[in-house]
């Protein structure tokens, strides 16, 4: 126990054994002599904020406190506070308690997170180049195709591209689990247009993406239907010598729903009905995975096409990611 100027005025057998002092010797000394002198004077600062307010609570919480034996010993410790009002004023009780091997624990835990971060990034950065080097393996193969064998090979390479962008993002996230959506689209849209070349050229594509951290396996499954949706609208939305806009939106309606949206204002899907059937390769794999996620799908078409998915989402923060 110490008064309100830190001097210690009361221990038990304890806090003797603790710190290898005899009883006497700590009557009456300050508080700081139980302290490494590197921390005394912050020591000393949250020792005086305590005085101005003091309550029951956990001494710095989150932040490694260490105790100093007689010999200058320096061991990790726990430290409780409970103010006591005496005739002689403001007493405060510390109950400090060794966290040695708490501390050797979580530094256990924390070296294994460590570990199994580094070989998590590693295993992304191999994916990605592999499905790079496959994709590379397949432009070689479609050399002396027909027309619609050289298409059916350079959409296969598109979806390789957009799910080696996931992994190459994953790398690079500060979370090896989830990445920021309208980074990872943002680098997806951009790749998917330069791709096709001239065509891309006549279409301009605007991004009105919110910062939403998602899961990986949710930015796969987001990933391709903004990757089926621009590739959509800059194969068949447009003709070459005019071309037009694309907007890929994504929102949070509200705190338990995202809004992914992709609109064009080119020539819509003709026939009229195909809207309603929603027929089509590219439509047809969106639908299916909107389905997979569990996500609602919404095709309006003429003018121009409008695709929007809505999901629900929630995460531990409370921004509400997938």
């Amino acid at each position: 126990m110490v008064d309100d100027q830190g001097v210690i005025v009361a221990a038990n057998a304890e806090i003797c054994r603790l710190f290898a002092y005899e009883k006497q010797e700590l009557i009456g000394a300050s508080l700081e002599m139980l302290v490494p002198e590197r921390l005394r004077a912050g020591h000393l600062l949250h020792r005086q904020g305590y005085r101005a307010t003091p309550k029951t609570c956990r001494m710095g919480p989150g932040v490694e406190l260490y105790g100093l034996r007689r010999g200058g010993a320096e061991f990790p410790i726990e430290v409780d506070l409970h103010p006591i009002d005496s005739p002689d004023g403001l007493r405060v009780l510390a109950l400090i308690r060794d966290a040695t091997e708490e501390k050797h624990v979580r530094d256990g835990l924390k070296a294994s997170l460590q570990e199994k971060d580094s070989l998590l990034r590693e295993l992304h950065h191999r994916v990605h180049n592999n499905m790079q080097t496959l994709s590379s393996l397949l432009n070689v193969q479609k050399q002396g195709l027909d027309e619609s064998g050289q298409d059916v090979i350079e959409y296969a390479r598109e979806q390789l591209r957009a799910m080696s962008l996931v992994h190459r993002a994953l790398q690079r996230s500060d979370d090896i689990t989830h990445v920021d959506l309208a980074d990872y689209l943002t680098s997806l849209i951009s790749d998917t247009k330069q791709a096709h070349g001239a065509r891309g050229r006549f279409v301009h594509i605007d991004t009105q993406l919110a910062s939403v951290n998602v899961r990986f396996d949710f930015a796969f499954i987001a990933g391709r239907i903004v990757h089926e949706a621009v590739l959509n609208s800059l194969k068949h939305g447009f003709d070459d010598a005019t071309g037009g806009t694309v907007t890929v939106g994504l929102s949070r309606r509200d705190h338990s729903e995202l809004e992914l949206s992709i609109v064009d204002n080119g020539k819509g899907l003709l026939p009229p009905e195909f809207a309603s059937a929603r027929t089509g390769l590219g439509l047809e794999l969106i639908a299916q995975l909107v389905k997979q996620a569990g996500g609602t799908l919404d095709i309006r078409s003429g003018p121009g096409l409008a695709i929007v998915v809505r999901f629900k989402h929630t995460d531990s923060t409370g921004e509400g990611a997938p």
